[in-house]
């Protein structure tokens, strides 16, 4: 990030003597469902809504195979995203079930932490943000996650140049951060974009609006992109019974004979 000297200090300030809460230990489908639903939402609308879906499915594997409409209408018309983060929490749950025919990261256990990054990121398809959370709160790798609403609000307390994009603040905030602190740094974040979200709600929304023409965008180019493959199939020639007037023309070179209205020679 360009003149990270020059935000340094004021985000070491900002973490200085945070420490981690403790957390009750999660099952994997409650680890991933708060990851996905933390992105870009303040933390009173994340409870809700997990509480939301508790409620609305019997367990998560319910929920594995609970159409995307029900999941977004389960959130709601307001939650941050709706439909994107019921896509990511359908896709990623058949994506682990296909792995190992049940809902456990188990099987991540004994990768490296930059192949277990990778694997959440384009095994399950997860967002850098959500595979972020899942690292540090499930595998106890070093990420600092970040969302589109901490980085606008690191830009209005001009803690990040305006320019700065996502990736490369959760770069300077990796290096910046140690291990041992990157838990209670990302709460001490959380809570900082929470207070700062009224007053980056502007930019949100536009934030919001290309997160929703992208995946339509997207969704067109994948809806393209699969017609032109039917169309590029090759077509398998129409073979005549063996016997008939068609076959036997075709052996000798002929055109098979005209047929009328009814079928018969004419």
């Amino acid at each position: 990030m360009r003149n990270s000297s020059t935000y340094a200090p004021k985000v070491r300030k900002l973490i200085s003597g945070a420490k981690a809460s403790v957390r009750a230990e999660e099952d994997n489908g409650k680890l991933l469902l708060r990851s996905i639903l933390e992105e870009d939402a303040v933390p009173k609308q994340v409870s809700d809504a997990m509480a939301a879906i508790e409620k609305e499915f019997l367990d998560y594997n319910e929920l594995r195979v609970a159409p995307v409409k029900d999941i977004e209408d389960c959130l709601g018309r307001d939650f941050p995203g709706a439909r994107v983060k019921a896509e990511s929490l359908n896709r990623a749950l058949n994506a682990i079930f296909d792995q190992c025919n049940q809902l456990s990261l188990e099987y991540l256990r004994q990768k490296t932490k930059r192949e277990l990054r990778r694997l959440l990121r384009e095994q399950l398809g997860l967002s850098p943000y959500a595979e972020s959370v899942v690292t540090l709160h499930g595998f106890d790798g070093h990420a600092v996650p970040v969302d589109h609403l901490l980085l606008e609000s690191l830009k209005a307390e001009a803690m990040a140049p305006a320019s700065a994009q996502l990736e490369e603040v959760q770069g300077f905030l990796e290096r910046l951060v140690p291990a041992s602190q990157a838990l209670a740094a990302h709460e001490a974040l959380r809570q900082f974009a929470a207070k700062t979200a009224p007053k980056v709600s502007k930019a949100m929304a536009r934030q919001n609006k290309l997160a929703r023409e992208h995946a339509r965008e997207q969704a067109r180019k994948a809806a393209v992109r699969a017609a032109e493959s039917e169309i590029a199939k090759p077509v398998k020639p129409v073979i005549p019974p063996k016997g008939s007037a068609a076959a036997r023309a075709a052996k000798l070179g002929k055109r098979p004979p005209a047929r009328g209205p009814s079928g018969k020679k004419p």
